[in-house]
Order: C-alpha cells, then structure tokens, then sequence
C-alpha cells in the first residue's frame, strides 16, 4: 500500500512537472506570440476604425503618445500617453478632469498596452490624461517587480508631468497591482517594510530608471509620489483563496499567480509546522497555495501579493474603491472578498456585478454580439464616473456618464483573429505533442534499459547461485571421490 501510493505520488508529481514546462515553454510563448503579433498588429491597423464603449471610433478626439519609456525600456517599463483632442496638454494637465494610471491585464505573464488601449481611451475623450503603462512580466520578473514598476510609474509621472493627484485603474492582474500601490503608498510602513525583504539582496540604484540586473528598490525612498485620490479594479485578482472552487479556471490563475509570486520557503522545523497549525486554527489558510505563514502565525510580507492578503487591522488608509466583476467569471468571488476587506478596514468601496465573462471589458465591442451594452457600456460609466464624481455620483442620475446604445456593425475582422487562434493552437498543440512522444520515448528507453539492466543482473545472479550449489553440493564430494 505504501508503495502504490509513493508510486501514485511520483505519477502525479512527474505529470505535474510535465505540464508546468509545456505550459512555461510551450503555451506561455504561443500566447505571447499572439498578443506582440496578430493581436498587436490587429489594434495598430483595425483600431482606426473600430468602435470604443462610449459609441465612438476609438481615436476619435484624442491625442496618443506610444511606447514613452519611463524607467528601463528593456524591461518593457514604456507607457502610451492618452489625451484629449483640444486640451492644451504639454506637461500641464491643470486643464484635464484628472490623471489616470491604466495596468494592463494578463495574468502578469502576457499582454501589453497596445492590445488593450481601446478600452481606456473613452476616459480621455471625458477629460482625463491616461497614463497606460506596460511593466515586465512573469515569470522572468517575479512580484514584487511589477508592483514597483507601477509605482516607479507614478513617481515619472510626478516628475515629468507634474501629477498631483492621479487615479488608479486596473483589470484582472492589473486590478492587483493597482490595489495593492495604493496599499503600499497609503501605507508607508508596508513599503518600508517590503522594501526592507528587497534591500538584502540588492545593491544600492541612484535613480527609478536605473538598469540594475538585481533590480535595486532603493529609489524609493527618494521617490515622490502623487496623492491616490480613488482605486478601480476590473475583476482584478485581489486575493489567493476564493477563486479555487472553479477547478478549470483556477488552475490557470494559480499557474499564473505561481509565475509571478516565484519560489516559495519551506518550513524546516518543528516549531514552524506548529506555529502554522496553530494559524490555522485561529483561522488563517494555508494550504500549500497561499500566503505563507512565519513562525507566530501571521503572513509573511513578502507572501502578500494581492490586497487580500493584508490584514484588515494594518489596512489603516485606503483611497475610494470602486470593484467591478461579471458574474460568470471566476474572480468576482476575488472582489467580493476584497470588498469585505476593506469594509472591516472602514473605508468606502462598492461592488458593481454585471453579465459577462472574465475580460468582457477588453473585448472590441464589434465581436461580443450586442452583449457590451449590458456589461461594457455601464462599466465603463461607471469607472467615468466614479472618477469625477466619487462613489455617490454613481447612482445619480444627474451625475452618471450615459453612453448612447447604439447598434454597431460586426467586425469581420473577428474570423481573421479566430482564424490566427486556432492557428496558434494547431502550432502549440504541434509542438507540445512532439515534446511529449520525445519524452514518452526518452522514458520508455530509459524503463527498456532498466529492464534489460536488471535481466542480466538476475540472470547472472542465478548463474552464479547455480554454480556454488554444484560445487558445494555434488561437485566436490565427485572430485573427492575421484582422488
């Protein structure tokens, strides 16, 4: 039985490790190749004419800056600068409604700014500056390296344009990073704190732009921030747990959320395994996938990658929040967790549920079939308007954006895109299979050569066995006789 069950252990484990090295050296690149190629080529040429939120074509009455680096431009940190049409911009947003720091989606693995630019740009034609930002993704840039991108973001921000106040917005991975700067920025001692986990083990930068290979967070320090006046997540990722009853789509935010939290500590002693059980007792998780607990029972600092990994009690100051999920989508579970958080902590925050799928606010609203004027369409009113009016503006009707529910012809462009998909599946699923008859019969080799190994072995120890019972049994007694 012990056996069998080591056996059944090595099987799933050897599986697992199998399809984490398809999915890190097959399928992320695949993906990755899609997004920076067909999907990025797709939104440079078809987005002229393509249809945003608001009824609009999405340039219409805007003004775009691609790709301005606003720290190293090899780690992606480069960000596209969205205004409107008409504003005397040039360094000088007094003018504007406000400032805007967009985080892309992705599960911190793929995607960029460019693919998913059309979703913001109705905040510029209602006044504000978007700043949308790429940052370096997983797992070649562990957490908490986009964190601080976004917040090296909001210090070029302050320095280049002098942005006092800005607000946050984010969706699905994007959603978690915003949530958890506002965190860290509202919060100095957990930066202090985090930044303290990073110093050890990185030498010192002299400026937020620097190019260190050991990625120094010592600029901070030196670093002004603007004030984080409200937060939006758009089904973000903002906690580690409540998400993991949807077996299908769990698997593939834990395999994202592994990538980007990186290598875990394994407890070592007694004392440490006993300080975990008595956490969990006094209601903490851990179950081998989430925040890991130290010694007294409390989570690690350098284990809180998401907004609901913050006890509530240090979770002292926390701008306006607004939250956004569908509800087919796995994550909503994750915002109303966060929701609840926040509510324990005091501070203002509303939960806003509509039809749809995870990313229904990226999609061009030509492909989802009418479905946008139930989801998209007052979701991005609601994220206009909770930025000019705060959370009461919402729900008033005097106060709320209202965006025409225009019909849109269908994009055709939407096969091409299939077409590109199915492709790039046939090419992952290609390449994966070949991986694995190599691997079967690389195994099969090795077990072949196993087997005969341990053939010859047996039989020589047979032989051998054979032969000192003749010559201890008969053998000698016939020489003997012999003589």
């Amino acid at each position: 039985s012990s056996a069998w069950k080591r056996t059944k252990r090595a099987v799933v484990t050897s599986s697992a490790a199998v399809c984490d090295y398809a999915a890190v050296w097959v399928a992320l690149p695949m993906i990755r190749l899609f997004l920076d190629w067909p999907m990025y080529y797709y939104a440079l040429v078809w987005r002229p004419a393509a249809i945003a939120q608001d009824g609009k074509k999405v340039l219409e009455n805007v003004c775009l800056e691609r790709r301005v680096p606003y720290g190293d431009r090899d780690e992606g940190e480069v960000l596209d600068v969205i205004w409107p049409t008409g504003q005397s911009f040039e360094g000088n947003i007094t003018k504007c409604k406000g400032a805007v720091l967009y985080a892309h989606g992705g599960g911190w693995v793929s995607c960029n700014s460019e693919v998913l630019l059309h979703s913001v740009t109705p905040l510029a034609r209602e006044g504000f500056v978007v700043y949308s930002i790429d940052y370096p993704l997983s797992p070649e840039a562990r957490y908490p390296r986009a964190v601080f991108s976004v917040l090296k973001a909001l210090s070029w921000m302050r320095m280049r344009d002098g942005v006092s106040e800005v607000f946050l917005l984010g969706d699905s991975a994007g959603g978690g990073l915003v949530t958890m700067a506002a965190a860290l920025l509202e919060n100095r001692s957990m930066l202090t704190e985090l930044l303290s986990h990073c110093s050890s083990s990185s030498p010192s930068s002299s400026s937020p732009s620097s190019s260190s290979h050991h990625h120094s967070y010592s600029w901070v320090n030196r670093a002004s921030f603007p004030k984080i006046e409200r937060v939006c997540s758009v089904y973000g990722v903002l906690d580690q747990h409540s998400w993991k009853e949807w077996t299908i789509s769990a698997k593939a935010v834990q395999f994202c959320l592994s990538k980007y939290k990186g290598g875990r500590r394994r407890r070592s002693s007694l004392q440490e395994i006993k300080g975990g059980q008595a956490a969990r007792r006094r209601g903490h998780r851990d179950d081998g996938n989430g925040p890991e607990l130290n010694p007294e029972g409390s989570i690690e600092m350098f284990e809180r990658v998401t907004l609901g990994d913050i006890p509530s009690p240090e979770l002292k100051n926390y701008p306006e929040t607004l939250l956004i999920c569908g509800h087919s989508d796995p994550l909503k579970e994750s915002s109303r967790t966060a929701k609840r958080c926040l509510e324990e902590a005091g501070h203002a925050v509303v939960l806003r549920e509509y039809p749809g799928i995870h990313g229904f606010l990226g999609f061009p609203i030509q492909w989802t079939l009418g479905t946008w004027k139930s989801n998209t369409a007052p979701a991005t009113e609601d994220i206009c308007t909770f930025f000019s009016c705060g959370p009461e503006g919402i729900d008033n009707p005097k106060e709320r954006v209202r965006y025409p529910r225009k019909s849109v012809p269908f994009d055709w462009s939407l096969l091409v895109v299939a077409a590109a998909v199915v492709i790039s599946g046939l090419v992952a699923f290609s390449v994966f299979a070949n991986i694995l008859s190599i691997s079967i019969e690389m195994v099969g080799c090795g077990l072949r050569s196993t087997a005969s190994l341990v053939w010859l072995l047996l039989c020589t120890t047979m032989t051998t066995t054979n032969l000192d019972a003749q010559f201890n049994g008969g053998g000698l007694i016939s020489l003997q006789q012999r003589g």
